[in-house]
């Protein structure tokens, strides 16, 4: 990245530095852990750019001599200092929010593993054999033919589209859905409903291939779009069967019938054979809700994540502004006073 700067970790002292990259030692009154900071704010990256030459970013060559008559306004050393653990407080909060999130992933993950395949049983289960089962004798394959395109003749609906599906697992109304339009039969048949399980059908890269997310809620008006199927539960929980189709082995399942060479993607006939082994319905609901509530305690961590990396975007806005007079902590004023 154009611009980019960090600190010298003690691995690395007296370590030799490439002549495409500029070193500078922080003179008194400035703080290094102060300008590393101060190095990622907008303002620092568009003084780079200004003294830069060249037309493709990647390209572009740094005029040093250009970059050094810019003016910066700094507050002084102690106040520095303070603005430093200020943010170092919220790069805290934020590595153990990610780290909470990284552990229950993983939780997430071997508990999965176990509880899908019957390799764990949950405490109180009957001891009932898992049968095998197709994925057609569980649930009705729908795959969709409902593009993005609106005609004036047809009704206006809302569209869920393959990255709806990719970047979430469970699909309710209050998602963003694009505006399109459909006829009355395709509003009929592809109009999604509480329970159904949508999976991506088709992918550019293989890892991506039968992706699912389960729908929540009863959605009249949003229908499933393009290279999306939908699974509509018959003899199988909906949420038990979304957690299920995650499994690395069922993806590869899904990898190894996918058809195509830079493009991969599922028929009916590869979707409809896929083998499975299933529980009890009293287990499915068990373990679906077990599965589901870990699913939401991350979602709830990852919203405080991003909520927490705004709160530091808003702190170095407020903090890093050109104007010496405007950086000032709350009685930092008052103690120069006295």
């Amino acid at each position: 990245m154009h611009g980019a700067c960090g600190i010298v970790p003690p691995e690395l002292d007296r370590a030799l530095v490439s002549n495409e990259y500029s070193t500078f030692v922080p003179k008194n009154g400035l703080c290094l852990e102060f300008l590393a900071c101060f190095s990622h704010t907008s303002h620092f990256q568009k003084t780079c750019f200004h003294a830069s030459v060249g037309v493709v970013i990647e390209k572009m060559i740094f005029n040093l001599d250009a970059w050094l008559k810019h003016r910066f306004y700094l507050p002084p050393l102690k106040e520095q200092e303070r603005i430093v653990r200020i943010l170092a407080a919220a790069d805290r909060a934020i590595a153990r929010t990610e780290n909470l999130i990284d552990a229950k992933g993983r939780l997430k993950e071997g508990l999965a593993e176990r509880l899908l395949t019957g390799r764990c049983r949950l405490l109180g289960t009957k001891p009932e054999k898992w049968r095998h089962v197709r994925l057609a004798d569980i649930a009705t394959i729908i795959v969709s033919g409902v593009d993005k395109k609106s005609k004036s003749a047809e009704a206006e609906i809302r569209l869920c589209n393959y990255t709806d599906i990719y970047y979430k697992d469970r699909i309710g109304l209050d998602c963003e859905f694009m505006i399109a339009t459909a006829s009355a039969a395709e509003i009929e048949n592809y109009s999604l409903r509480k329970g159904d399980v949508i999976i991506t059908k088709d992918s550019e890269t293989p890892d991506d291939i039968a992706k699912p997310a389960v729908v929540i809620e009863d959605m009249p008006g949003v229908l499933c779009g393009y290279h999306l199927a939908i699974l509509r539960p018959q003899k199988v929980h909906g949420p038990f069967l979304s957690q299920l189709l995650r499994l690395s082995r069922i993806r590869h399942e899904f990898y190894r019938v996918a058809n195509g060479v830079t493009r991969y993607g599922l028929g009916r006939h590869a979707i409809a054979s896929l083998l499975l082994k299933l529980p009890s319905q009293e287990e499915q609901l068990r373990i679906a809700a077990v599965l589901g509530c870990l699913d939401r305690n991350v979602e709830l961590l990852q919203t405080k994540l991003t909520a927490l990396r705004e709160i530091k975007r808003g702190l170095m806005q407020r903090l890093f502004t050109d104007s010496t007079s405007e950086v000032r902590l709350a009685g930092e004023e008052n103690r120069n006073a006295s």
